[in-house]
């Protein structure tokens, strides 16, 4: 339980802090320190943050002692109100996508982008892999915008379980440059196919 609060978006120490409480209720700010090997800064500071959060509450009385809310109802509050902040996070990013679209005249409901620009291209594609939940499906092809180099965005959507299935242009495969690469993507999860007609 060293962690407890980790999902939660706190640190090691709010954890340390909160269930040191729970075992001292009423310990004062020095005595906490000493429990957890924190300086009284830290402490203090860690306490405001769990006091915000509904996690700790402050005893009336000329001294500062504090005592952890009980687990099964500020947890509780604190997850729900977490919850809410990822949901409103999800919608922030769903409106940016709209305005996005929005702004560059495409539709949602239009099967087809025309992309043109170097720049733009490689934003786009960057978008469409990072975006990516489930699958990518590609052609790999020369002439290549960018060169040679590693694709960044693939391996990130591969590494949060994006399959990717590519066709490459045979030729590419005899250059070393590319092959490193390609071992890389394979290495990490990408699938591999050929096309018969591309030479």
């Amino acid at each position: 339980m060293g962690d407890l609060l980790a999902p939660l978006g706190l640190a090691a120490e709010h954890s340390a802090v909160y269930l040191a409480l729970f075992d001292r209720p009423g310990a004062e700010i020095g005595e906490l320190g000493d429990e957890v090997g924190l300086g009284r800064g830290v402490v203090r500071r860690v306490l405001d943050e769990l006091l915000e959060l509904g996690l700790v509450d402050r005893l009336p009385g000329m001294v500062s002692r504090y005592v952890a809310a009980p687990p099964e109802v500020a947890i509780d509050a604190a997850v729900l109100r977490r919850q809410q902040a990822l949901d409103e996070l999800r919608a922030a990013a769903r409106d940016m996508v709209r305005r996005r679209r929005a702004e560059g005249g495409g539709s949602a409901q239009s099967a087809v982008e025309v992309v043109t620009g170097e720049e733009e291209v490689m934003r786009t594609l960057a978008d469409l892999e990072l975006g990516a939940r489930e699958e990518v499906l590609v052609v790999d092809c020369p002439p290549y915008l960018n060169g040679h180099v590693m694709n960044t965005s693939q391996l990130q959507a591969l590494a949060r379980g994006v399959e990717y299935r590519a066709i490459y242009h045979a030729p590419v495969l005899r250059e070393p440059e590319k092959l490193v690469h390609l071992r890389r993507y394979l290495e990490a999860g990408s699938r591999r196919g050929r096309c018969r007609t591309c030479g």
